[in-house]
């Protein structure tokens, strides 16, 4: 054999030696087992993908979400200080309701009390003096 016959290789590629019958069923088999492994190389390849972005969907979805609870719980912290400061001012408000009637109830004549009842009586009777009420007090 010359050189060139050895680097000569055929248009339909080379030649296949002649195999038993039982080789060939075995290159069979192994190009079938890897081509269906390759092929579940590439959904599984196309599954990770999907999942990879599905994941990285979801962490915006989740960050948003985040973003949100932690205004919720700033809005509802500041409702409660406010609650607190109300409730305080009220507390402040009864006290000096409380002190100023207690000082009028212990300074205030009783006779000017009643004096201020009938003149309360008098200024309504000459603003309806077609009342029930006939007499003037």
């Amino acid at each position: 054999m010359s050189m060139v016959e050895i680097n000569r290789v055929p248009r339909n590629g080379p030649q296949q030696p002649d195999l038993p019958e039982h080789r060939l069923k075995a290159i069979e088999y192994g190009n079938a087992a890897f081509q269906k492994t390759a092929h579940e190389l590439d959904v599984t390849t196309k599954q990770l993908t999907e999942a990879q972005n599905e994941i990285a969907r979801l962490k915006t979805q989740v960050g948003s979400l985040q973003e949100m609870i932690t205004m919720w719980e700033n809005r509802v912290q500041s409702a409660v200080s406010e609650r607190d400061h109300a409730v305080a001012d009220k507390v402040r408000l009864e006290t000096i309701i409380q002190t100023t009637i207690k000082v009028w109830i212990e300074h205030v004549p009783a006779a000017f009390i009643v004096d201020m009842n009938q003149t309360k009586s008098a200024i309504e009777w000459r603003q309806n003096p077609g009342s029930n009420d006939t007499a003037a007090p």
